[in-house]
């Protein structure tokens, strides 16, 4: 059973009655400051003979979500750990409380105060009093009433937004790489130009997208050559720009998923698109492509648009695959091998004109089944891999399809085959385990060149001396 006060009974009561204030303003409305809402507050206090005693405060934190308001959260912990120095809480109005979209979830919040003895005051709501029926039926309308003032509030930015975007106008954030955002006064005539993040000096100004650095729109349109006519991938593209010290988007490195969000940018060729994805109140969801509207001209084109339509054109081969015949993607693998002497991932990821690793497995059901058509055996390692077990509270392990015995065996041949031995051979030579694991189960270098008979070079002598002496300086540590 729960205490339950009310104003009234307060006024009545002997003394000065202590009490905390719950202050939060977002961006919404600049007469909600908390210079607004205390001094509100104070005059409240004074006339009830109320002390205010502690202050929580939630700045620049939207109403709509719980997790964000820091002083809400620390304002129920006080309370529900009974450390709470005070027996009312005073709220500017029920908008302060929070624009919660389920009003249900603020009378909780106000219940559990009111479940510990401290009563959730509202100062500009004439509520009366609070314990009656009309109390709690106007307080959960006015509840109502705040979360649809977020969700129309919601909808009229984004309605304006749109209209702003419709006009030619940048809506906000970041330019694309190679453009810049130019200010445009509230007259229409064009302002500064602004570099990245720099802001417009007024809030009604308008901005929109003009041309950047010649570096970065030679830049935008070597990398649409580079993918729809030279028919690079975004890998290479990318780490050819990082090779040659180009800056990439906001002073990073370029990334593959970088190249690839810039050459499907319909800015490029002077076109935004709008309404891609619809947010409200925070949730995003995605629109079907005959929902997306595109404003034409509303920038300066970088590229022809012979040469974007020929990268979009390349992009949907890329991802879908459709129009390859079978035998095209096989011959991609016969190539890879007759170049490499060896097939995989890797090799397919990073050679040139090869569709990716997903639409080779999409389209034969498993790379294994791709690699028998093109006529490649998997290899010791490639079969080792694929070969993993796991008993029930074990860690994974290895299946090992070589003994020791047969690793000799294969080193020799190896040895017979090249007339000398390196990691770099036992590693390209994908029938032997890696170098490393090749040491290990031999014993060290020394062990494996005498197992085998091989006679180790100047170089590779130096190198176990090297390593010897490592192995003598650890040991000595550890004594």
């Amino acid at each position: 059973m729960f205490q339950q006060l009310t104003l009234e009974a307060w006024m009545a009561g002997a003394g000065t009655r202590r009490a905390a204030q719950y202050l939060r303003m977002s961006a919404e409305h600049q007469r909600y400051s908390l210079e607004s809402q205390t001094r509100a507050i104070a005059a409240y206090a004074q006339a009830c003979d109320l002390d205010v005693v502690k202050s929580y405060v939630d700045a620049g934190v939207s109403g709509l979500e719980f997790e964000t308001r820091g002083g809400l959260k620390q304002l129920l912990a006080d309370i529900v750990s009974g450390s709470a120095a005070f027996e009312v809480v005073l709220v500017l109005d029920v908008s302060r409380w929070g624009r919660f979209q389920d009003p249900d979830e603020a009378a909780h919040y106000e219940f559990i105060c009111r479940s510990y003895g401290v009563q959730v005051t509202y100062c500009a709501e004439a509520f009366g009093d609070e314990a009656s029926l009309a109390a709690s039926i106007m307080k959960q309308i006015k509840r109502a009433m705040a979360a649809e003032y977020l969700g129309e509030l919601s909808a009229k930015v984004i309605r304006a937004q749109r209209g702003v975007a419709l006009q030619g106008y940048w809506r906000g954030g970041a330019a694309p790489y190679g453009f810049r955002r130019q200010m445009v006064r509230f007259d229409g005539k064009a302002g500064a130009v602004m570099e990245p993040g720099e802001r417009k000096a007024l809030h009604g100004h308008r901005s929109k997208l003009v041309r950047g650095p010649e570096i970065e729109v030679a830049t935008v349109r070597r990398i649409f050559a580079d993918y729809a006519t030279r028919r690079l991938k975004a890998t290479d593209i990318a780490r050819r720009l990082n090779l040659e010290g180009v800056t990439g988007p906001s002073g990073r490195t370029w990334a593959p998923w970088g190249v690839r969000a810039l050459i499907a940018n319909e800015a490029y060729v002077g076109t935004l698109v709008l309404n891609r994805r619809r947010a409200r109140l925070r949730k995003s969801q995605a629109q079907p492509k005959e929902d997306w509207v595109r404003v034409h001209d509303a920038c300066p084109p970088l590229v022809s648009k012979g040469l974007f339509a020929k990268a979009q054109a390349r992009r949907a081969e890329y991802h879908s695959g459709r129009g390859v015949p079978d035998e095209a993607l096989i011959e991609e693998l016969r190539t890879i091998i007759g170049q490499h002497g060896r097939l995989d991932m890797e090799l397919i990821a990073s050679t040139p004109g090869v569709h990716s690793v997903h639409i080779i497995r999409r389209r034969f059901g498993s790379l294994t089944a791709a690699y028998e058509l093109a006529g490649w055996r998997l290899s010791y390692r490639q079969r080792t891999s694929r070969a993993r077990v796991k008993a029930p509270g074990e860690k994974w392990a290895r299946k090992s399809a070589m003994s020791d015995a047969e690793l000799i065996a294969r080193l020799k041949a190896l040895l017979a085959r090249e007339g000398r031995l390196t990691s770099r051979l036992i590693h390209e030579d994908s029938e032997l385990p890696s170098p490393t694991t090749c040491l290990a189960r031999l014993g060290g270098a020394a062990q494996l060149y005498t197992v085998i008979g091989y006679t180790p070079v100047g170089r590779q002598k130096n190198i176990m001396k090297a390593w010897d002496a490592r192995r003598r300086t650890a040991t000595d540590k550890v004594r």
